[in-house]
């Protein structure tokens, strides 16, 4: 006999969606999340897409205040000014209100889903070991859905350290304070997202791409093309064909990324966006 008929491991659009489906249908589930405190919805809600266009609605809002003269609408730039702060707030607000209306319609008492709050380790095909913090504790289902989701990438060379060498799980945080110039690692939708968002605001925005065309997976080279001279006409520095072969923080608190074919480039930060990564380690 086990304790339900479905355990769900992450409480993002699969798992959530799995445990809410087999709970309609009269199964007993369980939904444990290791990152519960932050929220239902998982990467896409709490560190991915959400707060991404979050914060690019107001780096657009921005440049189209910018570019206002050109419609017709005069407005005195020294009278405007951008507060940091107050975007992150804004985001985080975002966040919050579509996390709690996932956790309403989703995770409600009425579905009858038992929500654990917890990391989540496979003891067997049958069980699964939760850590709450607080204690261990082993929960048994007949099937159980692995929907964990992913992790920013990161290699060893890199030295991620989460403060001068981040990852987007870092640049989405637009309390910390706001870096003249970055190094973008990866031309994918992460990479050039954040490239735009920090160029509108002025900062000096370098990105590198191993590929010898931005954004690799389209195979597209004229949409690539087309993309690589849009960021340049706006002062975005493209380096493509070249790897990072390695990334050191230096004593003046600056970061200097030394390309493949020995090229150096300095920064107040670096953006690590080479991809991501599936969330099994500890499982």
């Amino acid at each position: 006999m086990y304790d339900y008929d479905v355990i769900c491991i992450g409480g993002g659009p699969g798992g959530s969606a799995s445990a809410m489906r087999c709970a309609d249908r009269g199964k007993k589930v369980a939904l444990i999340e290791a990152r519960a405190k932050n929220g239902a919805g998982g990467t896409c809600v709490n560190r991915g897409c959400i707060p991404t266009k979050a914060l690019m609605a107001s780096a657009n809002l921005y440049a189209s205040i910018k570019e206002a003269k050109a419609y017709g609408i005069n407005v005195d730039m020294s009278a405007v000014s951008v507060d940091f702060k107050a975007i992150n707030r804004r985001k985080n607000g975002v966040i919050n209100n579509l996390s709690f209306g996932l956790e309403t319609f989703l995770w409600k008492k009425s579905r009858g889903i038992d929500v654990v709050k917890g990391k989540a380790r496979l003891v067997d095909a049958h069980t699964v070991e939760v850590d709450t913090g607080k204690e261990k504790k082993n929960l048994t289902a007949e099937y159980i859905v692995v929907a964990v989701g992913s992790e920013p990438a990161e290699i060893a060379a890199f030295n991620v350290d989460h403060e001068k060498i981040i990852t987007s799980n870092e640049i989405m945080d637009f309390s910390r304070p706001m870096p003249k110039s970055i190094v973008i690692i990866g031309s994918g939708a992460i990479g050039l997202e954040y490239g735009h968002i920090y160029n509108i605001y002025g900062v000096d925005v370098t990105i590198v791409e191993m590929m010898p065309n931005l954004v690799p997976a389209l195979h597209e080279p004229e949409i690539t093309d087309a993309v690589r001279k849009s960021l340049e006409k706006r002062g975005i520095k493209v380096k493509t064909g070249s790897g990072i072969a390695s990334v050191e923080k230096l004593d003046d608190g600056t970061v200097k990324s030394t390309l493949a074919n020995g090229e150096e480039l300095i920064s107040d930060e670096v953006l690590v966006a080479i991809g991501r990564t599936l969330n099994t380690r500890g499982m």
